[in-house]
């Protein structure tokens, strides 16, 4: 599950496409030091089928790698550190787009892959080359495939009325050609048409993320606001509410004594054992709190109150709709938050005035030539509530009211988009608990729950320190 110690790289082929240049350099196919006799045996080979690509194994060459994940990118990303003498990005040669599969050991039980049999990643860019007379470095930057799909294809059809996910797991599955098994959407009750207008599918999507609404039993339920990301496993399309209540409905995958799941736990202490004992898993090493509130930059985006006027272009009606953000907290549209206290300011400070004022077309969607038009005999709007732009945009932003950086035992199970609880301790003197050892109480403010917004796994060859740091946000205070 997490280590602290050594991690092995037990694969790292890349699949060259320039075969001829690559066999020309290298009549015998041998490049690169490879670990195992399965890598030297695809190596030492040249290929009767001039069109089937040799590999390259670079296993032995490769002194870091760093891996990162985040909620608000529809891409992973996966960054190589390769110091080599044979010359390789110039016999290769590597030009990019070559596939790699790439395989790290972290335990008997534990290993993180991305391969034919899973993904693979692709060459996307190399960085930072220098060289000497005797060595070459070098930065291999990787992405999986859709990323590259992403760059050559087009949402060019019109939409029909259907739900947003519907839409989205179309974009998916036909445009982007992803696999049904690397795709996991959260329903939404927004009914939307649209034209694609030729934009890129990762574009059309992270646009129809703030148009989506929450739906539990057939109803729509709470706020507006999803986010779009690729993971270990594949791609999420969830509810920044669903994300929120999994701490509550204790679908987390680790699990207590009793085998019941529970919400992966972090405590910061200096106290650091031997590799093999099981709580360092759970220790943070390092922490840093990013911030904990910015009331100015609150206001200037209209957070806790603003008032949008949308203008609907086809009779020119115009519409105000005023946005409190403790209607929204208090109210019933069942908003849900990580911590005890949400931070609103009083009225007494601030007063009801709206602190940002926002102008809006009507969303009417694509409409047909003879309109659409509802039981008054107005034209049908695409789905969308207007007052649903206000609270979408108030969700994300609450949702970045505290950051908090901290550095774990490289752990694999760990993804974006997952609760975990974080316990930092007071400050202050000891406090004398039981059976008369001192210990730290935790900090009521900065410890709870918190959302992995983003994340990146460090590993380096033989003992060298391989760590998990993850971003975590919230949107509220206290420990639960």
């Amino acid at each position: 599950m997490s280590t602290l110690g050594k991690v092995n790289i037990k694969q790292c082929l890349i699949h060259p496409t320039d075969v001829k240049a690559y066999l020309k350099d290298n009549p015998d196919g041998v490049i690169g030091r490879g670990d195992s006799d399965v890598d030297k045996g695809n190596l030492e080979d040249e290929p009767d089928d001039k069109d089937k690509f040799p590999d390259l194994a670079l296993s032995k060459s490769i002194t870091h790698i760093d891996y990162f994940e985040d909620i608000l990118s529809p891409a992973v990303t996966c960054y190589v550190y390769v110091s080599d003498t044979n010359n390789l990005l110039a016999k290769m040669p590597i030009r990019g787009y070559e596939r790699v599969d790439l395989e790290v050991i972290l335990s008997e039980q534990d290993s993180f892959s991305f391969n034919e049999n899973n993904t693979p990643f692709f060459v996307t860019g190399i960085q930072n080359i220098q060289r000497t007379e005797s060595q070459e470095t070098f930065t291999l930057v990787l992405s999986t495939v859709g990323n590259l799909r992403n760059e050559v294809s087009r949402c060019v059809k019109k939409y029909q009325r259907a739900s947003i996910t519907s839409h989205i797991e179309e974009i998916l599955s036909e445009t982007l050609k992803i696999d049904e098994e690397r795709i996991e959407l959260d329903n939404s009750a927004t009914q939307y048409t649209f034209m694609g207008n030729n934009k890129k599918p990762f574009f059309t999507i992270v646009g129809l993320a703030p148009k989506a609404q929450p739906i539990k039993e057939g109803k729509a339920s709470g706020t507006s606001g999803f986010v779009f990301f690729e993971d270990y496993r594949g791609y999420k399309f969830k509810s920044i509410d669903s994300l929120i209540k999994a701490a509550d409905d204790e679908v987390q995958y680790l699990t207590d004594s009793k085998n019941k799941p529970r919400v992966p736990e972090f405590t910061y202490t200096t106290a650091i054992g031997r590799d093999t004992e099981p709580e360092n898993n759970f220790k943070i090493l390092d922490h840093y709190i990013e911030k904990t509130v910015n009331i100015q930059k609150n206001l200037r985006v209209g957070l806790y109150s603003n008032l949008t006027t949308t203008v609907n272009p086809l009779n020119w009606k115009v519409e105000n709709n005023t946005f409190k953000l403790k209607d929204q907290v208090n109210g019933s549209d069942g908003t849900t938050t990580m911590g005890v206290e949400t931070p609103i300011p009083t009225s007494d400070v601030f007063g009801d005035e709206p602190s940002r004022r926002l102008v809006r077309i009507t969303d009417h969607g694509m409409i047909d030539k003879k309109l659409e038009k509802d039981d008054d005999g107005e034209a049908l709007t695409s789905g969308r509530d207007p007052q649903d732009m206000a609270k979408s945009f108030s969700r994300y932003s609450l949702l970045f009211q505290q950051s908090l950086n901290i550095t774990i035992p490289c752990n694999n199970e760990i993804r974006v988009g997952q609760v975990v609880k974080v316990v930092l301790p007071d400050v202050g003197p000891s406090e004398q608990g039981d059976g008369g050892k001192d210990q730290k109480q935790a900090d009521q403010e900065l410890s709870g729950i918190y959302l992995v917004r983003a994340m990146r796994h460090h590993f380096e060859l033989g003992d060298g320190k391989n760590v998990t740091s993850l971003n975590l946000v919230r949107d509220s205070y206290g420990l639960n």
